[in-house]
């Protein structure tokens, strides 16, 4: 009878890796977020047993990078167990959001590296976790500190800081300020990335730099004459979403975005179509002039 009590224990200390906690509605809601990352002790003991383990590497109090990823002499991770075993809460403009629930060791690879990345960047660097997931219920007051957090079953998650992002960003010739313009209107605080206009529009702000290049004016350098156009300065002065009907059976959301010029306030409008009809977002059109239908 002890033997069978003690591995029951095992199996209820590992629940945050096992299905049971996640019982998805139909059809599935899906989860595109970005937000930081971070493991959450689901009781007294396991953080006790992860502080013992810490000391006993001579690891500062929270290197939990260092911790989970330890490697012995024999190439063994012996506290890999504790990574399986935390929650992970993934916190949105300062808020927790969702506690997320890794589909397979690949996934948890990924939560872990990302403790790499914030333990090591520049305190005044953001450093943001890009989720794709199924919601699911809400979570247990262990996994979640007792508040009334969602569950996410994360299928892919990849994360940069967001020094990382303004120079990938860079390289299209967008100034740093065109940059945070075009991302505040796209992901606005908050913003949790779950209703199909959020996730479009969390999808472009990460994945589709086009927009960016837009902003800084590298498509309004000439007149329509073909000479350069002196007034081709511009910021992006409205955004909005539309769900589009020319797809049937698929769900399509419009992104239209205004441009103004500096100089004379003339506008110029735009738009690109996302289709989030399933877990992956894609791009359904390219940015293109947009015409308001009558």
């Amino acid at each position: 009878m002890h033997q069978q009590s003690t591995e029951q224990e095992v199996i209820s200390a590992s629940m945050p890796l096992e299905s049971s906690h996640m019982s998805v509605a139909t059809p599935p809601k899906y989860i595109y977020a970005a937000g930081q990352l971070r493991p959450h002790f689901t009781n007294l003991g396991l953080e006790k047993e992860s502080e013992a383990a810490t000391q006993l590497l001579n690891l500062k109090p929270k290197d939990y990078y260092d911790l989970f990823t330890y490697k012995d002499r024999h190439n063994n991770q012996p506290y890999r167990y504790l990574a399986e075993q935390v929650s992970w809460i993934l916190s949105i403009d300062n808020q927790d959001a969702y506690v997320l629930l890794p589909n397979s060791n690949d996934e948890l690879n990924e939560f872990i590296n990302t403790l790499e990345v914030s333990d090591k960047h520049n305190v005044a660097d953001e450093v943001l976790s890009v989720v794709v997931g199924v919601l699911g219920p809400v979570a247990p007051d262990e996994l979640s500190n007792s508040q009334p957090l969602p569950m996410v079953r994360c299928q892919h998650l990849y994360h940069f800081t967001t020094a990382e992002l303004m120079e990938e960003l860079s390289v299209h010739n967008t100034t740093t300020t065109s940059i945070r313009d075009v991302l505040t209107a796209l992901a606005p605080k908050p913003n949790v990335g779950a209703s199909d206009h959020e996730r479009a529009k969390n999808f472009l702000a990460y994945r589709y730099a086009t927009i960016y290049a837009k902003t800084a004016g590298l498509a309004f350098s000439k007149d329509e004459s073909g000479t350069e156009d002196k007034d081709s300065d511009q910021f992006l002065e409205n955004l909005e979403t539309k769900r589009s009907n020319n797809s049937p059976g698929r769900t399509i959301i419009d992104v239209i975005f205004t441009y103004q010029r500096n100089v004379s306030g003339r506008q110029s409008t735009y738009y690109t179509s996302v289709d989030v009809t399933d877990l992956y977002p894609f791009l359904h059109s390219n940015l293109m002039d947009y015409v308001p239908s009558s």
